[in-house]
């Protein structure tokens, strides 16, 4: 296990690992998904990089967070969710730490521990089993970078905790930009 830091940045940023998401130019209200996402390696200037690094970056940093990875495999994602006005991501978790920057829209963001409305540009790290309940107070989307097990390349993430919840239907939509296998450090 090793510590690094996982950090949202404008623009295209140097690191070891990452993605970036640009916003497309001519983006209409309920166009979804609102940008493309590519791996750093394969990027030209984006409007938004998730990065991990060794050491924190200085700079236009919009978030960082200090995460534990483990020895050998880990996966990228770079997704991107939309939800439609009043549409509820009923209490989950994600088996892996990722920081969300919301691109248009409100949430209203339920952890076990605290609660907040996130506005356009408003950017949120949620822990790995970190149980969260979003609900959109508008047309919303938000976008997505987490560090995740393998196993769950092309895969959901997703874990209702309730089985009431779980039985409900499901509103937002997700499109996966990328699912990129690394090797932290090597």
């Amino acid at each position: 296990m090793t510590n690094w830091i996982m950090s949202l940045t404008d623009g295209t940023t140097q690191a070891e690992a990452g993605v970036v998401w640009t916003r497309y130019a001519h983006l209409k209200p309920d166009d979804h998904p609102a940008g493309q996402g590519t791996v750093l390696e394969d990027a030209a200037k984006g409007d938004l990089s998730f990065v991990l690094t060794r050491e924190p970056l200085f700079g236009p940093v919009l978030h960082q967070s200090q995460i534990t990875l483990p020895a050998g495999p880990v996966l990228l994602r770079l997704d991107e969710v939309f939800f439609p006005p009043g549409a509820i991501a009923y209490r989950h978790v994600h088996p892996g730490p990722g920081i969300r920057h919301l691109v248009r829209g409100r949430l209203h963001l339920q952890a076990d521990d605290h609660a907040f409305e996130a506005a356009p540009g408003d950017s949120w790290f949620e822990d790995a089993n970190s149980p969260v309940r979003a609900t959109a107070l508008e047309q919303s989307s938000f976008v997505r970078f987490m560090v995740l097990p393998p196993e769950f390349a092309g895969k959901s993430t997703l874990t209702i905790l309730s089985d009431e919840d779980r039985a409900r239907p499901r509103r937002q939509q997700t499109h996966r930009h990328v699912d990129a296998l690394i090797h932290p450090g090597q």
